[in-house]
């Protein structure tokens, strides 16, 4: 007597809520997305971190952001530049700062 095969159960396969029940709703992988910071750009250190302005302070404040060591970030200087960014903390400078690869224009 053969077995009947059972479905493999996938991380998409669902069905709808029903009556509010989301039990079995569609779920859907989430992916972080990076938080976007005001940067000058050109207020930078010796090693071409840029350090952070009243923007950034505020972007950070308005988007709840909890300063860690090597929080991955988008900086973009609101007009002409951006560039993917990590925040790391300078201890010469006893400041956190943005460190990034590749500035590119919009």
């Amino acid at each position: 007597m053969a077995k009947a095969k059972k479905k493999r159960a996938d991380k998409y396969d669902s069905k709808p809520a029903i009556n509010g029940n989301f039990d079995n709703a569609l779920k859907v992988p989430v992916t972080p997305v990076k938080p976007t910071l005001f940067a000058d750009f050109q207020n930078a250190d010796k090693l071409g971190r840029v350090r952070f302005t009243n923007g950034t302070l505020a972007d950070i404040k308005r988007l709840n952001i909890v300063l860690k060591e090597g929080l991955e970030i988008i900086l973009d200087d609101g007009e002409e530049f951006m560039a993917n960014g990590v925040i790391v903390f300078s201890k010469e400078e006893d400041r956190w700062v943005m460190k990034y690869d590749k500035m590119i224009r919009k």
